[in-house]
């Protein structure tokens, strides 16, 4: 039983590693284009879509 267990957790931990790998090139494209739109002064649709959920309003000062 605990060796399935392990090789089970192994296989997750194997399979997220594989995923970060792949989604890393991505991940850092999205964050530059984020950062050159807000150095640019243009709105980003992430925060603006942030500001609309519910669960915001209540971080917010009021």
């Amino acid at each position: 039983m605990s060796q399935r267990v392990y090789s089970l957790f192994q296989r997750s931990i194997e399979a997220k590693m594989q995923v970060g790998e792949e989604l890393a090139p991505i991940i850092e494209a999205a964050a530059d284009h984020l950062v050159q739109a807000l150095l640019n002064e243009k709105k980003s649709w992430f925060a603006a879509m942030a500001l609309r959920l519910p669960w915001r309003r209540s971080l917010l000062p009021t």
